[in-house]
């Protein structure tokens, strides 16, 4: 008598969606759920470091890039497409990222901006990590002195070949970003503009040569270094992680702090906020500064020796204005937002070729200040968003406080 079988189908409880990497023992899903993170840069890397995230179900990201998709980033860029050739590399990321989220609640705010000029310190302060997908040292630099400003732990990635390289800086008492840097890293990090600031919008890096395959491998190390340091798994000074794909070598290096770090042992006073983001005119943040904060005839200290804005590069705002003896052409704009193309296009669109402009310093901004710089916003002379800066009541000087605007994006 033949032997008979039954088959029945069991139904385990369902999986959640990151059922395996909770089961690791010090993980915490909420933590990854809530924590706010900021990419900066969408590049090769960015594309990597965003798909990492959203599989493992962070709700709250920020991406920013000024750059446009080009068919050459395609070979390396797993969210780019044919069709988003000329589209902002920002917004396309998101959007793509977005169908990968395990998250149900994951969002992701595009901001197309250049971060060495457009971001300030009370913008990083709302994430809890930034991680730098980058590709030149003047963005890196910038981003890092931020993030040491603003106390947020920061990652930086790069690529070569396929060599990669991952610095991570804790922050606290570890060594930051501008701490390893030289003087020739210095000069490179202002490659990008001419003699008088202006910048080359010609100028370009040498192309790095290098492959998806090492793009993946470090931003798939960024992210769990990202993940370690959000649970509390702290390093304790900055590491240098370097991988040689064509030997298979991986070293860890300790970053030691200098101690004549500039950005290291500048302590910044509490900043104080004001109720106000850079849309609005320098008119209306004097009123506000007087009205609401009790200042009496401030001054806005914006330039000079000894009182950075947000660790910018410039010593001061540079305005220009007119051209002497032909007219008066109003520009009216801070140099690093002009390029050299759009002053050589201005000058011969005016047939003002052989005609120098006329630059005005301007250190502080009172009510005194020209009515036609008044009624300018705070962003078109020069404030990041969420920037921070020194006011004082006039002639106190020795009495400045350092103010901070409320950022206009948002997580």
């Amino acid at each position: 008598m033949s032997k008979q079988f039954r088959i029945e189908t069991v139904k385990f409880a369902e999986e959640s969606l990151t059922d395996r990497q909770e089961r690791i023992s010090w993980w915490e899903q909420s933590v990854i759920n809530n924590a706010r993170v900021l990419v900066v840069g969408a590049g090769a890397i960015g594309n990597e470091v965003l798909k990492n995230l959203m599989l493992l179900g962070f709700g709250k990201v920020a991406i920013v890039d000024f750059d446009t998709i080009s068919a050459s980033n395609l070979s390396r860029t797993v969210l780019f497409r044919m069709a988003d050739v000329g589209k902002r590399k920002a917004e396309v990321a998101r959007e793509c990222a977005l169908e990968l989220a395990v998250n149900d609640n994951a969002s992701i705010l595009a901001i197309h901006a250049d971060a060495v000029w457009s971001l300030g310190r009370q913008f990083y302060r709302q994430f809890d990590i930034v991680l730098g997908c980058l590709d030149n040292i003047e963005c890196r630099r910038a981003v890092g002195n931020y993030c040491r400003l603003a106390d947020r732990p920061f990652i930086d990635a790069g690529i070569m070949e396929l060599r990669t390289r991952l610095n991570v800086y804790p922050g606290g008492n570890a060594a930051c970003f501008e701490c390893g840097l030289s003087a020739s890293d210095r000069e490179r990090s202002q490659e990008h503009y001419s003699c008088d600031k202006y910048k080359n919008l010609a100028f370009t890096a040498g192309k790095v040569a290098t492959t998806q395959v090492a793009s993946a491998f470090v931003a798939a190390q960024q992210v769990q270094e990202a993940v370690k340091l959000l649970m509390g798994i702290t390093p304790d000074h900055a590491q240098k992680h370097f991988f040689d794909g064509m030997s298979n070598r991986m070293e860890t290096f300790g970053l030691p702090r200098n101690n004549e770090c500039y950005v290291c042992s500048y302590e910044p006073s509490e900043v104080m906020s004001v109720e106000l983001t850079v849309e609005a005119s320098v008119s209306e943040l004097l009123v506000a500064l007087s009205n609401d904060e009790g200042i009496h005839d401030p001054v806005i200290r914006i330039g000079g020796d000894g009182v950075p804005v947000d660790f910018r590069f410039i010593d001061s705002l540079i305005f220009h204005t007119e051209k002497k003896g032909v007219g008066n052409y109003p520009v009216r704009s801070p140099n690093f937002a002009i390029s050299i193309q759009e002053v050589k296009q201005f000058k011969k669109d005016h047939g003002l070729s052989d005609i120098p402009f006329e630059e005005r310093v301007l250190t502080d901004v009172s009510s005194t200040t020209d009515p036609e710089i008044l009624a300018m916003s705070l962003s078109d002379i020069g404030f990041p968003d969420g920037g921070t800066f020194h006011v004082y009541p006039k002639g106190e000087i020795d009495s400045l406080v350092r103010f901070g605007l409320n950022p206009v994006s948002q997580v």
